[in-house]
């Protein structure tokens, strides 16, 4: 049968047909590998993520100690300057008379 014998009907050989899908298989054979390296990437993407969030973690709770050390500083010194100023007021009225 050829496209003559038959007005508006398309021939397509075994020859188009096997070049279509020899660039089928490599195409496909192109996006596996690059599916390869971008789940090597996101995989090295996650690590480098999780290590973030640790590394911020650990800081967030470094300062959160270093702020109750100085909360606790700042009670304890006006704590004493609350007593140094009642006592300086008393030993100022024993004195002064």
């Amino acid at each position: 049968m050829t496209a003559a014998d038959h007005p508006g009907v398309v021939v397509v050989g075994l020859r188009e047909i096997y070049a279509l899908l020899s660039e089928v298989r490599d195409n496909l054979s192109q996006v596996r590998s690059d599916l390869a390296r971008l789940s090597d990437r996101v995989g090295e993407a996650d690590r480098r993520h999780a290590e973030h969030a640790e590394h911020d973690q650990r800081r967030g709770e470094d300062h959160e100690m270093r702020l109750r050390v100085l909360e606790r500083r700042i009670w304890a010194l006006s704590g004493a300057a609350a007593v140094a100023g009642a006592g300086g007021g008393w030993l100022a009225s024993v004195l002064g008379g």
